[in-house]
């Protein structure tokens, strides 16, 4: 019983929470302890099993230590049962929402796709469409400056006509700087048209 209420003091003080029914324990222990030294006189036997306070305070307490323990067992019991609750509350409410960010990731990849796909299809639509009237305007430039030189050419084919028809040396002469200066203006065009920079034109 010694032994036993010194395991009992150790247990007082790694479970703070079960203190209280501790110390009961251990003064229902003593008592017990103290009800089993009593000592029965010989004589007194008989009339001791007659009248049996001894025997009855030490089922008392025998049962007061019994109902002791099992509230003690049964607090351990509800106390693991509520650490086992929250732990495996905490588990699942971890695991929730480890799956929640998972999901919200995959539906951030999902959308972040989308919209990129969406503006590259977009950008390569107006690139097209621009590639496109690019061509659309060279082509129109090509014809434009195909008829300026052909509108060039054909008068100086008419000034040079007109200068053999003159008799005139004056009048000749005339029509001739004419053609030189629409030969110039044509020559300045052919320059123009088949210059990569449109910006600097070798003049000399």
């Amino acid at each position: 019983l010694t032994r036993h209420i010194e395991e009992l003091r150790t247990l007082i003080a790694s479970e703070p929470a079960q203190q209280e029914r501790f110390r009961l324990l251990e003064s229902l222990v003593q008592k017990k302890a103290a009800v089993a030294r009593e000592e029965i006189p010989p004589r007194d036997i008989e009339s001791f099993s007659e009248s049996p306070e001894v025997l009855e305070e030490d089922a008392r307490l025998t049962g007061e230590i019994q109902g002791t323990i099992a509230a003690m067992q049964q607090a351990e019991s509800e106390s693991l049962t509520r650490q086992l609750q929250e732990r495996a509350g905490n588990a699942r409410s971890e695991m929730l929402a480890i799956g929640l960010l998972g999901f919200l990731t995959i539906c951030t990849g999902v959308v972040a796709y989308v919209i990129i796909h969406r503006d590259l299809a977009r950008r390569k639509a107006l690139e097209g469409d621009l590639l496109k009237s690019l061509r659309h305007k060279d082509a129109l430039l090509q014809e434009v400056h195909h008829r300026v030189k052909n509108n060039m050419q054909v008068i100086c084919s008419l000034l040079s006509l007109q200068t053999r028809a003159v008799a005139d040396e004056r009048t000749r002469g005339v029509l001739r700087e004419a053609e030189t200066r629409v030969r110039s203006m044509a020559l300045v065009h052919d320059k123009l048209y088949h210059s990569e920079d449109l910006l600097n034109i070798d003049f000399g």
